[in-house]
């Protein structure tokens, strides 16, 4: 979707979106980064300091992801990345 959307244009045609894991999904730049924009009821229950940088929009317990909003997308991105579950640890060079 992110492809079709034109999110990793100019390097669009190398990249094989069936390498990535939903880590590697999340942690791509794409994302708001100031939270002061996001809606008031994102983080209107949270205690100060507390806060997510976005919007968890249903469930009891509260989402953790490592990463989030970090990696800039480039070329053949996530081809040569080794990932097994649960924690999907990717090396610095990756």
């Amino acid at each position: 979707m992110y492809k079709a959307a034109g999110l990793f244009d100019p390097i669009s045609s190398s990249i094989q979106a069936t390498e990535f894991t939903i880590k590697d999904a999340y942690m791509l730049n794409f994302f708001e980064n100031n939270s002061s924009r996001l809606p008031r009821w994102c983080n209107g229950a949270a205690a100060a300091g507390d806060e997510l940088p976005f919007c968890q929009i249903q469930g009891k317990y509260r989402m953790e992801l490592p990463g989030y909003n970090t990696m800039d997308p480039y070329p053949h991105m996530n081809e040569r990345c080794p990932s097994l579950p649960p924690y999907y640890p990717r090396p610095k060079d990756c």
